[in-house]
């Protein structure tokens, strides 16, 4: 039965977990607001918000995941 990987594995590989979450992350609207982007897109300011707190909610539910399981 193989051994369970060490903390200092299992930090590195969830720190890397977490960079790569954070690099997926949009960069700040390249410059847009989000009613500029909401105008060009066609829908409510109101749906950019929460489409983005949606997606920093699955972030946020990932990252305490990944730290729970250190």
């Amino acid at each position: 039965m193989p051994s369970r990987p060490s903390n200092s594995i299992r930090k590195m590989v969830t720190d890397a977990k977490l960079r790569q979450m954070l690099r997926a992350l949009p960069d700040d609207h390249r410059g847009y607001t989000q009613e500029q982007i909401a105008q060009k897109v066609g829908v409510a300011k109101q749906t950019i918000s929460k489409i983005e707190q949606s997606a920093m909610m699955k972030i946020t539910e990932q990252i305490t995941r990944l730290l729970k399981e250190e």
